[in-house]
């Protein structure tokens, strides 16, 4: 199957917040590493047990048995923090949230270090406002497809708290309904059995976030923090980009960059959800025009938007901009409904017959056919309920069957 080139422009990326002004500040997700291949067309968080012989699905991190988990942030600037995020499951729950509470505690220094002290929050007051399901599943190599881990996103108020640039630590523990838990699942770099730095504490002892099944002690989590930073200096870089899908090379060009910057490229198959995938060092010396390129990236079905960030050495000053793939050619085809049971159906069509593809998370082509503007109607009874990708032409439109 031949893939095609395709142009990045730049785009707005739109983030539902709680307060009208807040931002992202600090992502250390990724939350996961597979899209759209969970039940109901949701993502999953997959644990590599076959590719590293991985083996800690989740992290003990229960208010009660007393256990806790912590990781560090990186603050860039003066912080004002409207809210936190964190994600834990318990397995055998349904998608509705079985989470009643979350208390944390953010410290100037590693948790129990000497010389380390708590800034802001305490290890008993229920910070927790809401608790949704993260259209995420928790699995192995060996149970992709299984439901019985739906993470939750759990948002947590923090009135009053502001941080100045240095590294904190922020500890947490989580109360839930159900017996099994609760349980954090750890970042999912692609690729990466050494996930972070984080910490876990059992039997009030920190220790080092330990995988069961390698004894990798560099685990991480994913969390998030969400506020308004001090103003940021003026856009950094100017770049224009290419993703050559059929080369697997993603090559931008910078102006004016110096060799006191690193540029972080990261992607995305919904625009909020990111997952670095690599860093170039600044050129050495200030250039008008210097070339960057990614190679050996993996063409995945589903990756809509990448956001190339470029951030000082010392980590004070940060410029993002969201680049969103766009066709070759404009078009203005889309598919209904969506989901879809039995039938779909095709608008936006200008020729008058043109060849669909339906293919599934592999890339395997499933079904194919023409469609036209008299006869628009797609049979989807012979497909199984999932996430699938329909090609017309040079669109790619996901769906899902239910």
């Amino acid at each position: 199957m031949k893939l095609k080139n395709y142009a990045l422009t730049a785009a707005i990326l739109l983030y539902s917040l709680s307060s009208l002004n807040a931002q992202i500040l600090f992502d250390n997700g990724p939350v996961f590493n597979s899209i759209g291949t969970g039940a109901g067309g949701a993502n999953e968080s997959v644990l590599l047990t076959t590719t590293f012989g991985m083996g800690t699905i989740g992290f003990g991190h229960q208010a009660s048995a007393f256990n806790r988990i912590a990781d560090d942030v990186v603050v860039t600037s003066n912080w004002q923090i409207d809210s936190l995020v964190f994600y834990a499951y318990q397995t055998g729950s349904t998608t509705t949230s079985t989470m009643t509470q979350v208390n944390f505690m953010i410290w100037n220094g590693v948790p129990g270090s000497v010389g380390a002290t708590v800034v802001y929050g305490d290890s008993t007051t229920n910070r927790l406002s809401s608790s949704t399901f993260s259209n995420t599943y928790r699995i192995t190599e060996t149970t992709t497809g299984n439901a019985t881990r739906p993470i939750m996103r759990n948002v947590c108020a923090t009135p009053g708290l502001s941080l100045t640039p240095g590294t904190y630590w922020i500890d947490w523990q989580t109360a839930g309904s159900l017996a099994s838990g609760p349980w954090a699942p750890s970042r999912v770099p692609a690729g990466q059995n050494i996930t972070g730095n984080a910490l876990q504490r059992v039997s009030y002892v920190w220790n080092n976030a330990v995988d069961g099944g390698t004894g990798t002690p560099a685990q991480g989590f994913p969390f998030e923090v969400y506020g308004v930073g001090s103003a940021l200096p003026v856009e950094l870089i100017s770049f224009t980009g290419e993703v050559k899908m059929n080369t697997n090379v993603l090559e931008w060009s910078t102006a004016n960059e110096t060799n006191n910057e690193f540029f972080d490229i990261e992607r995305s198959a919904d625009g909020i959800y990111f997952e670095t995938i690599g860093r170039k060092i600044g050129a050495g010396t200030t250039q008008e025009l210097t070339t960057y390129s990614f190679v050996d990236m993996q063409p995945l079905q589903g990756i809509n938007y990448y956001r190339l960030k470029q951030t000082d050495m010392d980590g004070k000053h940060t410029y993002s901009q969201v680049l969103s793939l766009q066709q070759d050619v404009a078009t203005a085809i889309a598919v209904y409904p969506n989901p879809a049971k039995n039938d779909l159906f095709v608008t936006g069509l200008t020729e008058t017959a043109q060849t669909y593809t339906i293919l599934n998370h592999l890339g395997q082509a499933l079904l194919s056919g023409i469609v036209s503007t008299q006869q628009s109607r797609i049979s989807l009874e012979t497909l199984a309920p999932g996430s699938y990708l329909i090609r017309i032409g040079k669109s790619d439109i996901r769906f899902v069957k239910q």
